[in-house]
């Protein structure tokens, strides 16, 4: 998955070696390291700067969109499996933890677990910065009524994981 995103554009790891054997079924993969880089749910609660915060969430609902634009779903897209790194006012991104991604069509159903998946485990310090991110991925400056109805989908899906979530606790 390493090669085939980055044979499309889509910022990742550089893998430096791979090997496999078939039995029994072992791998070892070597990228090279992320120097500099940090996740970026660990930047955001660092990062004082509300103009970079704000540029970070909109470069990373772009991010997503063009990884679902180039047929991929990460799986796992968390906060923590994003990486970022600020020099002179310029972010650059990696995804990291590909091995859940596949190329498969999107569905909204698919599109929406993925976008409840990065909300849920975001740290945001207000609703206005969620909206940000979904306009952002949406590339729309107001919410149409397609996106309020992705939009309540998305609400429904929060409430159903932490109703889940507290029953566990139970």
């Amino acid at each position: 998955n390493i090669q085939a995103w980055r044979d499309q554009g889509l910022p990742t790891m550089e893998a430096l070696y791979f090997e496999q054997r078939q039995k029994p079924l072992q791998a070892i993969l070597i990228t090279k390291a992320l120097d500099g880089f940090m996740p970026l749910d660990e930047w955001v609660e660092q990062n004082t700067d509300a103009v970079m915060r704000k540029k970070a969430i909109v470069r990373t609902a772009q991010l997503l969109k063009s990884i679902h634009a180039a047929g991929w779903l990460h799986h796992c897209f968390f906060p923590k499996h994003v990486f970022i790194r600020e020099h002179e006012g310029v972010l650059e991104l990696r995804v990291i933890d590909l091995e859940k991604a596949k190329k498969q069509w999107r569905t909204q159903r698919r599109v929406i677990h993925e976008l409840t998946a990065f909300i849920r485990r975001f740290p945001w310090t207000h609703q206005d910065e969620r909206l940000l991110f979904l306009k952002a991925y949406w590339d729309v400056d107001n919410l149409t009524a397609r996106h309020q109805k992705c939009l309540k989908a998305i609400e429904k899906r929060e409430r159903f994981k932490k109703e889940r979530a507290a029953q566990r606790a139970n």
